[in-house]
């Protein structure tokens, strides 16, 4: 599973027929790419709780991973203030407990 920021590349590869998985959230869907093989598993994650956060964390154009067990959240460049170094932590931890209950 990937997710991250729409970007004008995005809407471009959308038009050349690139498919992601829509959760049906229009502000989210609108927001974020989400790629993976196993669309079920991905909305299981992807719960509301979770969107939330992540529309939260959108002007940090955050990056996130899940391969093989290894999630990975990332943001392209340093954040210098605690809300916002707050705001990722707590995205992770939510991300983290959605998966355990999983």
């Amino acid at each position: 599973m990937t997710v991250y920021c729409e970007t004008w590349a995005s809407e471009i590869a959308k038009k050349f027929g690139s498919q992601d998985i829509q959760i049906g959230n229009q502000e989210f869907d609108q927001e974020y790419m989400v790629k993976g093989t196993d669309e079920i598993f991905i909305r299981q994650i992807l719960t509301t709780t979770v969107q939330e956060k992540l529309l939260k964390l959108r002007t940090y154009h955050p990056m996130i991973s899940l391969e093989m067990n290894e999630l990975v959240v990332k943001v392209p460049k340093i954040l210098k203030n605690e809300e916002a170094i707050d705001l990722l932590v707590d995205s992770a931890v939510v991300l983290i407990d959605r998966l355990k209950a999983l």
